[in-house]
C-alpha cells in the first residue's frame, strides 16, 4: 500500500512539473508575472517529530502555483507521547497545488483597457495538500496475538509508522523585503496511519489503546484514521 502511495505521489509531482513547463511557455508569451522560491518552516522544529528540511515553489500562471517540501524527521524530546530513550528517524513529503485570488480588473487610463493587477506577492490563496510521512523507531514492549491471546513480554522490535493524508488550506504572503517574505498557511484535513512491526514474531502486535472518541488524535503507536490541522509559518526567498 505504501509503495503505491509513494508512486502516486511521485507521478503527481512529475505530471504537475510537466504542466508547469507547458503553462510557463504560454504564460511567457502573455507577459504573466511568475516567481520561483525556496522556503523554510521554523515551526517544524516544534512538531511531534522534528522536521528539518526545505521547500520549493513555482508560480507558473497568474493564479496557479505548485509547492513541494521534503523533510528529515527526528525524535522530539519535548513530546511526551513519543517513545522515550529510543532513536527515531524518517521523512516527510508535502505537495500542494495553490490557487491565487487576483484583484479585480481596473481601467487603464493610458490604454483605455481593463488590466488585471499582477502582484504575485500579495494574493491570498487556497491550496490542496497531499502528504506522506514515514518514520521508524526500535521498541521493547509487551506484544499480543489477538487470535490466540498469547502475550510476549519485553520483545524488541522495529516499529514502522506510515501516514498518508490530504488537506484543504488557506494562505497569505507578507513582504519583509524585495526577496524575503513570510508565508502563513492554515487548514484542515485527514490522515490514515498504518504501522508495521519489523523483527517481531508473526501475528503479534502491540496492545491496542482505545481513544475516547473517533475524532481524538491518535497516539504514535496506534494505527487508524484521524483529523489533522496543518499550520505553517514559512520564511520565503524569491529568486
Amino acid at each position: 500500500m505504501r509503495i503505491i502511495a509513494i508512486l502516486i505521489f511521485c507521478f503527481t509531482n512529475f505530471t504537475i512539473a510537466n504542466a508547469q513547463l507547458k503553462n510557463g511557455k504560454k504564460a511567457g508569451s502573455q507577459n504573466v508575472e511568475r516567481e520561483k522560491y525556496f522556503t523554510f518552516n521554523p515551526l517544524a522544529l516544534a512538531e511531534p517529530q522534528i522536521a528539518i528540511g526545505a521547500g520549493f515553489g513555482s508560480r507558473f500562471t497568474d493564479r496557479s502555483e505548485f509547492f513541494a517540501e521534503i523533510s528529515y524527521l527526528l525524535k522530539q524530546p519535548i513530546y511526551n507521547a513519543q517513545p522515550e530513550g529510543v532513536n527515531l528517524s524518517g521523512y516527510r513529503l508535502i505537495a500542494q497545488y495553490r490557487y491565487h485570488f487576483l484583484q479585480r480588473s481596473r481601467p487603464n487610463s493610458n490604454m483605455g483597457q481593463n488590466v488585471r493587477r499582477r502582484n504575485a506577492r500579495h494574493n491570498p490563496f487556497i491550496a490542496v495538500e497531499f502528504r506522506i510521512k514515514s518514520f521508524n523507531y526500535p521498541m521493547e514492549k509487551v506484544l499480543v496475538n489477538y487470535s490466540t491471546f498469547d502475550t510476549l513480554q519485553k520483545m524488541t522490535y522495529q516499529s514502522n509508522n506510515f501516514n498518508i493524508g490530504a488537506a484543504l488550506l488557506f494562505g497569505e504572503t507578507y513582504d519583509i523585503s524585495e526577496h524575503w517574505k513570510i508565508e502563513l498557511t492554515v487548514g484542515v484535513g485527514g490522515k490514515e496511519r498504518t504501522i508495521r512491526y519489523k523483527k517481531a514474531k508473526a501475528g503479534y502486535e502491540e496492545i491496542r489503546q482505545r481513544r475516547p472518541d473517533s475524532y481524538s488524535p491518535l497516539d504514535i503507536d496506534n494505527p487508524g484514521t484521524s483529523p489533522y490541522f496543518p499550520f505553517a509559518f514559512r520564511l520565503k526567498y524569491l529568486f
